[in-house]
């Protein structure tokens, strides 16, 4: 099973049994063996150990079956299967979800990078493919894999490494101990697509409240944050927010001028967040972000 990506060996072993991926010394690939530890005395550990190596070989077979079936799918096709996945119900399918924040990355590649002509083919091609593997057999069966194996099946046909790797960080940071993401078209598409996420679920009213937080909507606008600073981009949040918003307004019950702002105060407000968590004071945070809407 070593000719399987590693990242779904280890998916296999550690999410769906409990169990550790072994490695050569000094990082190199993954070695033909695992630890798998139980909690109950056996008489025989044999019967344990040829339990654990049943069941995982079990899951293994699965997962082979699914890259094996998913390679024979181009990944072109893939993303076209979203136009038959609903994102949400007034937000229209994946795929014109897609086509939304691929409109804004290319948006976001000529105000940061203007005359850029390859990086803006780059990060057009990054996001036309990046939602692709969520109709990948696979990612149906490890959704943890999301974005992993679309870079390998990227990778597969022969496509740019820079659009190969984008369409894996643009899921990234996936957490607060995550790094943003390494390369700019990454970081450009997962800009675009967190603000349309926010753009879209605000402007049906699903801000959050308390700590109720059913989209991850905080999380997406902490993402954003981290990846304009850790990037030093240039970028007016509140001109990125209409451009967001432009293509869904219709879409919407509530006026534009009051989505609008309702975006604007949220993204102040997780500005104010983040930065008061540091050693800059409350007040000199609040002083900066009133100025001029801060924004």
């Amino acid at each position: 099973f070593l000719e399987l990506p590693e990242e779904v060996i280890i998916a296999t072993l550690e999410v769906n049994q409990r169990c550790f991926a072994l490695r050569e010394k000094g990082g190199g690939g993954l070695l033909p063996t695992f630890v798998g530890v139980s909690n109950t005395k056996a008489r025989n550990m044999d019967v344990v150990r040829r339990g654990y190596e049943r069941v995982v070989r079990a899951r293994l077979e699965d997962a082979e079956f699914y890259w094996r079936q998913d390679l024979k799918i181009p990944i072109d096709k893939m993303a076209g299967r979203l136009k038959e996945v609903v994102y949400h119900p007034r937000l229209g399918t994946s795929w014109e979800k897609v086509e939304r924040f691929r409109g804004l990355a290319g948006w976001l590649g000529d105000i940061l990078f203007p005359g850029d002509g390859p990086m803006r083919g780059r990060v057009d091609e990054a996001a036309r493919l990046c939602k692709a593997d969520l109709t990948s057999g696979m990612v149906g069966e490890f959704p943890e894999l999301q974005g992993v194996m679309g870079e390998r099946y990227a990778e597969r046909v022969g496509f740019d490494p820079t659009v190969s790797r984008a369409i894996f960080e643009h899921y990234l940071p996936r957490g607060e101990r995550d790094a943003p993401p390494a390369g700019d078209a990454g970081a450009l598409v997962g800009l675009a697509d967190r603000m349309d996420t926010l753009a879209g679920m605000i402007g049906l009213g699903y801000l959050p409240s308390g700590s109720e937080d059913p989209f991850a909507l905080r999380r997406a606008a902490n993402a954003i944050i981290r990846i304009l600073l850790d990037k030093g981009y240039r970028l007016s949040l509140a001109g990125f927010a209409e451009k967001a918003l432009a293509p869904l307004y219709p879409k919407f019950k509530e006026r534009n001028e009051v989505v609008h702002k309702n975006l604007l105060n949220f993204l102040r407000n997780r500005l104010s967040a983040y930065f008061s968590r540091g050693e800059e004071s409350a007040d000199l945070v609040e002083a900066i972000l009133s100025a001029q809407g801060g924004l």
